[in-house]
């Protein structure tokens, strides 16, 4: 993948988002939106080189307007996406989303959100984080607990999205021209 340059690893212990370890992307606020959209907004399609093209497992498109540059999307902003969309199932009364009406609406935002954890299972199941949750004796609760605040060896997040941010398309992506050439979805 282009972004393979990007990729350096580092150590993360994750915030466990329980009982007062609320991290900055937990809630339904303003401010926690814009910090759900800085993770994947504004840069989600990225320009590669027709060389960086050639090595990808699956074929894309060229741009229109400049059929020296190929337009790919990173999937970690694409699932990160899918995941803001469902955190705002959570909060029905912030974000009303109609999915049970039988409109058309709703089929589709069903249909989205399906497709949603779906992607998030096939990547959780790629990834397979392998790192432990760890077990304590609670004498709070008077009884052992799993501990999710634990170490992680993680891909740097920031590192990846300042690829994309360098690789971003700075214009319009007219997804209604068709480009001569370009590959052929066969479903759906």
């Amino acid at each position: 993948a282009p972004a393979n340059e990007a990729v350096a690893y580092k150590t993360v212990v994750f915030r466990s988002g329980l009982h007062g370890d609320i991290t900055e992307y937990q809630g339904p606020d303003p401010e926690v939106n814009g910090r759900w959209e800085e993770l994947y907004n504004g840069f989600g399609v990225s320009l590669i080189s027709q060389a960086s093209a050639r090595k990808l497992p699956n074929a894309t498109t060229p741009l229109p307007q400049d059929r020296s540059l190929y337009v790919v999307q990173l999937d970690v902003f694409h699932q990160l996406h899918c995941l803001n969309r469902l955190r705002k199932l959570l909060y029905p009364d912030v974000y009303p989303t109609d999915v049970s009406s039988g409109s058309p609406e709703a089929t589709d935002t069903l249909y989205h959100l399906e497709h949603c954890v779906e992607s998030l299972r096939q990547s959780l199941q790629c990834g397979s984080d392998t790192s432990t949750i760890f077990w304590e004796w609670s004498p709070a609760n008077a009884k052992m607990m799993g501990n999710t605040a634990t170490t992680h060896t993680c891909r740097d997040f920031d590192r990846i999205r300042d690829w994309a941010v360098r690789h971003k398309l700075d214009g319009d992506f007219d997804m209604l021209v068709e480009v001569k050439g370009a590959p052929i979805r066969q479903a759906g």
